[in-house]
């Protein structure tokens, strides 16, 4: 009995254990469902509250899980990206938009969920500039965007003036170096050719003078280059077909280029004329495909295309430099190495060149830009290292129907002078002595000043007896047209053949052009300084 009853409280006791641990068991699992539910009750709740913060951010927005599904976008970003909401809520982005993974932000945004630390990155969508934020949250990865067109096209629009502003000044510089140098030149060259006037045909004193000569033509050619780049407007204006100007350039650019290195054309049969000067024009054409030869040391193809183009008030935002009009574009692009973001910031400016020493004078580029702002346009350049370089130039159509200007040539055979009076004004000694020996070598009277009123002083004296008036368009005391006109008021049938080697907006070349006078750039032959005398003289003659 004892035993039994020893038994069954034993058997009682283990019961009441074995309930007690089943109670506790089940106490702590239904615990676990409550803290669970709550969780998810609290997560639902935060989620609600994070959808509704984010609804209020008047900006396109995405929130990423750490899978990448989308957990909230807004209206504003699937209009950004062209999507409707449902294309990416709660699913996987990449698989719904596999486009997203080469946005320019993308980099960014891994970054970001990778490192924890927030990241932007900076872009155009849709012609308009954005900034994304990313920043990592619990729950994944937020990105704010934020349109910045306006701010970025006055950060472009500052840049452009300051990036003027650089160039003006450079431009300046090298015009006044090129007016002092051509000076110096129409000096050497003059008195050199007089020198060779009177010396024995072949000695070896004529040889050296011959070798004075061609470094005298080296020098003057490196000048007009300077002068391309300060010039405000081209030399001579025609209206012009550009792909005529290719299409007869194409054989000396394949001399030019050589047989490893192909061209290729897509010229529109449909192109706009333009009104310009027909040898700077080349002259474009020829330097970017030289500088696009450098870039191909193993070979490559370079592409030479044009078209048409018509821009309106909203393009600016696309192209900063652009206005409303007709317009052609010539572009010519490479596959060669390509240049840093160092090297186009400075390509355009004289002098600056990537080449080995005497391997190139860093003038090409900058003679380009020149020409291309003389003639009302702009150019733009993108390059990328390894991939080639795109040049894109942009002229204004021209918009009068008019016969294409045909060249006159005239073939002068005796300009030899019959003693007429000639009043010469050049402040310049070098360029003063060499002219007026010159001129009365060859039969003319010269009478000399330096500057305006001594001009005026002789003029006077001489009781306005004059032919023909020579005058620097820059003079110390007065500008060389203002001069003129006075003279010219005393003497209707003066003529005038104006001279300079600063032909920039200060010489008033403009005004010179319209109103017909004759002009010769300096520095200039002995013949052609002739020539131009006695065409002047003969056409006072005649009228």
């Amino acid at each position: 009995m004892v035993k039994e009853g020893l038994a069954d409280i034993i058997w009682v006791i283990s019961a009441l254990a074995a309930g007690g641990i089943l109670s506790w068991g089940l106490f702590h699992f239904l615990n676990s469902l409550r803290e669970k539910e709550k969780a998810n009750k609290a997560l639902k709740e935060s989620e609600a509250r994070h959808r509704l913060l984010l609804k209020s951010i008047m900006s396109p927005v995405l929130a990423l899980k750490n899978d990448m599904t989308v957990f909230y976008c807004n209206d504003d970003f699937t209009k950004l990206f062209n999507k409707k909401p449902d294309d990416l809520q709660g699913k996987n982005i990449l698989v719904a938009y596999p486009e997203f993974a080469r946005n320019w932000f993308y980099d960014s945004l891994i970054e970001t969920m990778e490192t924890g630390k927030p990241g932007k990155s900076e872009g155009k969508i849709n012609n308009r500039y954005w900034i994304f934020w990313f920043n990592r949250t619990q729950w994944g990865i937020l990105a704010i965007a934020k349109d910045i067109t306006d701010r970025k096209l006055a950060e472009i629009e500052k840049e452009k003036v300051l990036r003027a502003q650089k160039m003006q000044a450079i431009g300046t510089l090298a015009g006044g170096i090129a007016h002092d140098f051509n000076n110096l030149l129409t000096a050497i060259q003059g008195y050199n050719e007089l020198a060779m006037l009177t010396s024995e045909e072949n000695t070896e004193l004529q040889e050296n003078l011959k070798q004075i000569g061609f470094a005298v033509q080296n020098a003057a050619s490196l000048t007009r280059q300077l002068l391309f780049f300060s010039r405000e407007k081209p030399a001579k204006s025609v209206q012009m077909d550009i792909n005529t100007v290719i299409e007869n350039l194409l054989n000396m650019l394949g001399r030019l280029i050589g047989e490893n290195i192909k061209i290729e054309t897509h010229l529109d049969p449909e192109l706009r004329t333009i009104h310009a000067d027909e040898g700077s024009i080349k002259q474009v054409i020829m330097n970017l495909v030289v500088n696009a030869r450098d870039s191909m040391i193993d070979g490559g193809n370079i592409s030479i295309k044009t078209e048409n183009l018509i821009f309106t008030e909203e393009d600016h935002i696309i192209f900063p430099d652009s206005r409303p009009g007709k317009f052609i574009r010539l572009t010519v692009c490479d596959n060669g190495q390509g240049m840093e973001d160092y090297v186009l910031d400075h390509i355009f400016e004289p002098f600056f060149t990537t080449k080995e020493p005497g391997k190139g004078t860093g003038l090409g580029l900058a003679v380009v830009y020149g020409i291309i702002k003389q003639h009302d346009g702009w150019i733009n350049v993108s390059s990328e290292l390894e991939k080639g370089t795109v040049f894109k130039i942009y002229f204004p159509a021209y918009e009068e129907e008019s016969d294409i200007e045909q060249k006159q040539f005239h073939d002068l055979s005796d300009f030899k002078g019959k003693n007429e009076r000639i009043l010469f004004v050049e402040d310049d000694t070098g360029v003063r002595g060499f002219v007026s020996k010159a001129l009365r070598k060859n039969g003319y009277t010269v009478f000399e000043a330096t500057n305006g009123d001594e001009a005026l002083r002789i003029y006077d004296e001489e009781g306005g007896d004059f032919k023909l008036l020579i005058i620097d368009i820059i003079l110390p005391d007065r500008n060389g047209l203002q001069l003129f006109k006075i003279l010219k008021d005393r003497n209707p049938e003066l003529e005038a053949l104006f001279c300079s080697g600063y032909p920039d907006q200060r010489t008033q070349l403009d005004e010179a052009y319209d109103k017909g006078y004759r002009y010769i750039q300096k520095p200039f032959t002995l013949l052609y300084l002739l020539q131009k005398v006695r065409s002047a003289i003969e056409s006072n003659a005649g009228s």
